[in-house]
């Protein structure tokens, strides 16, 4: 099975004449150290870490001037501009059956447990309606 992840955040600073790249970050509290240590610094990262020093702004879709606030009700609908899914990929051969480990894994993930566990790290769950479709068709 192979899963793999990349989040990549990146923090801007607004100098005298120019736009500098602070650097691309993967640690949200890096983002967050190097968003809060410039006033006119602007970031890119995950919704999910959001902490009290940073200002996470609302945005507006293309063409548009009805700003969505960043919330996660608004994620979970699809109105804030910047919200995505995250996936999990399972390698698994075609026509087979997806193996034990693989299933169970999904299962808890998906699971009630799982995602709380999913809020504890900071990103928003899926609905309960979409984690119980999935579920259903791993039995």
């Amino acid at each position: 099975m192979k899963l793999s992840f990349k989040q990549t955040s990146l923090v801007l600073a607004l100098g005298a004449m120019s736009l500098a790249p602070l650097g691309s970050q993967a640690d949200k509290l890096t983002v967050d150290s190097s968003l809060s240590a410039y006033q006119t610094a602007i970031g890119y990262s995950g919704l999910g870490y959001s902490t009290s020093g940073v200002r996470i702004l609302p945005l507006a879709p293309k063409g548009s001037t009805d700003y969505v606030e960043p919330t996660a009700e608004n994620a979970l609908k699809g109105t804030y501009p910047l919200t995505r899914y995250l996936f999990v990929y399972v390698n698994k051969k075609p026509n087979q059956a997806l193996p034990q480990p693989e299933r169970e894994f999904l299962k808890m993930v998906l699971s009630k447990e799982g995602q709380e566990i999913v809020i504890k790290g900071g990103y928003i769950p899926l609905p309960a309606d979409v984690a119980e479709k999935y579920l259903n068709e791993l039995k």
